[in-house]
């Protein structure tokens, strides 16, 4: 699992040929549904409501800018959240600490209690007013299907968080030198300074709502087979946009040798909702370029035309 501060919680080319992971023929997976239980929670000892049922129920479900559409949106079609939002419940609990897993189960004792289904819900997201003690705005387990927000019920952090649910990891940089000179890959990880929430382009990096990198969107199963290009040797290939679901390749996966493969990915202003790239972003001025080991690990290089600039995505 995972948390949104970043302070709590468990979340050259070999010799070879090219393969193409799948036949070029795009097929896009059936929907899958995610139904998502809102519980609003406070406590005897603060029974304050930061939120109405009507605002939680508009961020997480009705809002032109919801995270239902935000997950629609990104998994193209793929992924439908649906749910409901029940509460306040008022239990009694410590409020000067954060025993999340002590709220978790007494808003769902609550919650049945009150005649709510909560076995029937894929997702529970737990609301409550801020605990300081906590430190951070949102927790979730990775996989799993519980998330909980600090006083932070906002598109950013609901949707991290279930990213959390759904599979994938934080979206960090490394700031990278030799000899005291910033390069987009040090030949040694001492020479990084690591960045947890780093990476500017996507959800599960630094504050920004944009989809996550095509190496995410493939481990949630939502970049077909079809459209990644797996190349271990030397050669000259077509890479589409990552925004382009009619393209033919949408990322190139290539080995280097040591057990991590980089991720080529090019982005593209769209004018969709939530990848809102402008055409002078630097996003979309050169390739983007991920070190990854496939799940446990990733780093991300931003190779630009005017020049190199280091980034990085950070999965632990």
């Amino acid at each position: 699992s995972s948390d949104l501060s970043g302070s709590t919680l468990a979340v050259a080319a070999g010799a070879g040929t090219t393969q193409v992971d799948a036949a070029t023929t795009v097929t896009v997976a059936a929907t899958t549904t995610k139904k998502l239980l809102v519980l609003l929670v406070n406590f005897t000892a603060n029974t304050t409501t930061p939120y109405t049922a009507t605002q939680a129920a508009g961020t997480d479900f009705t809002n032109a800018n919801s995270v239902a559409n935000y997950f629609a949106e990104e998994s193209d079609g793929q992924l439908a959240l649906t749910g409901d939002v029940f509460g306040y419940y008022t239990i009694d609990f410590d409020t000067t600490g954060c025993n999340y897993t002590d709220l978790a189960t007494k808003a769902k004792a609550a919650a049945n209690l009150a005649g709510v289904s909560v076995s029937s819900y894929t997702n529970i997201q737990y609301v409550f007013p801020n605990l300081p003690a906590c430190g951070w705005s949102g927790l979730a387990y990775l996989p799993g299907s519980e998330s909980w927000l600090n006083q932070a019920l906002t598109l950013r952090v609901a949707s991290h968080e279930l990213s959390h649910n759904f599979g994938v990891h934080h979206a960090s940089t490394w700031n990278c030198t030799e000899n005291g000179v910033r390069v987009t890959l040090a030949l040694s990880t001492s020479n990084c300074v690591a960045s947890e929430y780093g990476d500017p382009f996507t959800v599960m990096g630094s504050a920004s709502t944009r989809h996550t990198h095509d190496q995410q969107l493939a481990s949630l199963g939502w970049l077909p087979a079809a459209q990644r290009l797996t190349v271990t040797s030397n050669g000259t290939y077509v890479l589409g946009a990552a925004e382009d679901t009619t393209a033919a390749v949408r990322v190139i996966r290539v080995a280097r040798g040591d057990g991590t493969y980089l991720y080529l990915e090019i982005r593209r202003p769209t004018g969709t909702q939530f990848d809102n790239f402008s055409s002078t972003d630097p996003a979309v001025r050169g390739v983007s370029i991920r070190v990854s080991n496939d799940r446990s690990e990733e780093h991300t290089s931003e190779l630009q035309s005017r020049g190199l600039i280091s980034y990085a995505v950070f999965c632990l």
